[in-house]
């Protein structure tokens, strides 16, 4: 089974605060997770970007600065672009949007090696990864399928994406009533909350994708995540069986 687990921004991150303690144990627990054929894929978004978020109604879109509570934040799917700067995965998240009718996404940059001082940034101008959010919809959170205007203009969108070679990994979401919510003091679990999710307020701060045997042992792993991140709020969301989109393995 393969699932996304997710944890918002606790208050430290919104200061700017940076625990390399905690960045180097994630990093081991990260590493053997790898080894063991359970973590696939992740990553982290910097907090020093403002992300944007991008609400569309009847094909017209508009693009504000996500705030840190308040807004919906129970994600429905995600895509990860490569592209030249901000203004540019904008863009694409508006075409995305627009494509899907009246939802609503968040646009946030990936944090690179770099930016933790793991690795000198490269010369010359470099290309920027942003994760663009898909938020839950009613629609989506009831397991409705896609209507086939939707299927259509999507599916153009992304092979446009992919032959110009923004498009790096997609994936959905399913609905939040198969996940679960785990909230962590002080390095220990402290609640266990089973959906459906009717909203999640705090902005998402990263995510890992794993493949484990069930919904039970991927707890179990989140259980380790979120020991290492202390007082957070972590996620754990059921995603389908395969990738819509996933290039990052070539």
């Amino acid at each position: 089974m393969r699932f996304i687990v997710t944890h918002k921004v606790p208050p430290r991150y919104e200061a700017g605060v940076v625990d390399q303690r905690e960045i180097a144990q994630m990093g081991a627990f990260i590493q053997e997770s790898i080894k063991s054929g359970i973590f696939t894929n992740g990553a982290g978004l910097l907090p020093k970007v403002p992300r944007a978020r991008v609400s569309c109604r009847g094909g017209e879109c508009v693009v504000s600065e996500a705030s840190g509570k308040g807004g919906n934040n129970l994600l429905a799917g995600f895509a990860l672009m490569k592209v030249a700067d901000r203004d540019e995965a904008i863009s694409w998240a508006k075409r995305f949007a627009r494509a899907a009718a009246d939802c609503e996404l968040e646009v946030a940059r990936v944090t690179e090696a770099w930016d933790l001082g793991f690795a000198p940034k490269p010369e010359g101008k470099v290309p920027e990864r942003y994760l663009a959010l898909f938020m839950a919809t009613p629609d989506s959170e009831a397991g409705a399928p896609p209507s086939e205007r939707e299927r259509r203009e999507v599916g153009a969108l992304m092979e446009e994406m992919v032959k110009a070679g923004v498009l790096q990994l997609t994936e959905g979401i399913l609905p939040s009533k198969l996940g679960t919510r785990l909230h962590f003091s002080a390095a220990k679990r402290t609640a266990a909350i089973d959906g459906p999710f009717t909203e999640s307020k705090e902005l998402i701060s990263g995510f890992s994708l794993i493949q484990v045997p069930s919904k039970e042992a991927a707890i179990a792993w989140a259980d380790r995540y979120g020991a290492i991140l202390t007082d957070i709020e972590v996620d754990v969301l059921q995603l389908h069986e395969q990738a819509a989109f996933d290039d990052t393995k070539r």
